[in-house]
């Protein structure tokens, strides 16, 4: 059963090829299919399609290669990437609820751009004071020991130690005005 299944299939798809090779070849196939229309559905589909990690410019690279032309690949990259925000703009306007040449609305001047510029603030600065030592919570760490060991190790395990040394001492904070006061009466 499971050979009269692949032999129909694969009568289906030689049938199939002849009617193309019969038919003929389109010249073109156009643009991404997921360009052709301009609805919501395919729009999402195409931003998705267009965030996923590389699949993009494969497609780029495959078209590039599959297709006569006088560019480049980076010409042809960036032929791709214009035709592609063509659309989104194209898509954008369809879906524009305001007069072509109207002002934004201030509320979407409050949300786009304040908000994102206050995230992007806190996004560098808030870990910057935080872990600063200008940060009244972080207190002094003080260093009790320092120790520093050279040695060898052979491939058979043994190991040669070269220099072994170290030293415990509590290391005091002293006030600026004690250094000063040190230093002029020297």
């Amino acid at each position: 059963t499971s050979l009269s299944v692949f032999f129909m299939l694969k009568s289906l798809s030689l049938s199939l090829n002849a009617r193309q090779i019969r038919c003929g070849y389109p010249e073109s196939t156009g643009r991404q299919y997921l360009m052709r229309s301009k609805d919501m559905l395919t729009y999402f589909a195409f931003m998705i399609y267009k965030n996923c990690p590389f699949l993009y410019e494969l497609r780029c690279l495959l078209d590039f290669s599959c297709t006569t032309s006088a560019l480049d690949l980076w010409d042809w990259i960036k032929l791709e990437d214009i035709y592609s925000s063509l659309y989104v703009v194209a898509y954008r306007n369809l879906t524009r609820k305001r007069e072509f040449g109207a002002p934004q609305p201030l509320r979407q001047k409050v949300l786009t751009g304040w908000v994102i510029f206050a995230l992007l603030f806190m996004l560098v600065w808030v870990p910057a004071l935080l872990f600063s030592s200008g940060n009244p919570s972080i207190s002094i760490n003080p260093v009790f020991q320092a120790t520093i060991n050279l040695t060898l190790q052979s491939t058979d395990g043994s190991a040669y130690p070269i220099y072994q040394g170290g030293m415990r001492r509590t290391i005091e904070t002293v006030d600026w005005e004690q250094v000063m006061s040190h230093n002029m009466t020297q």
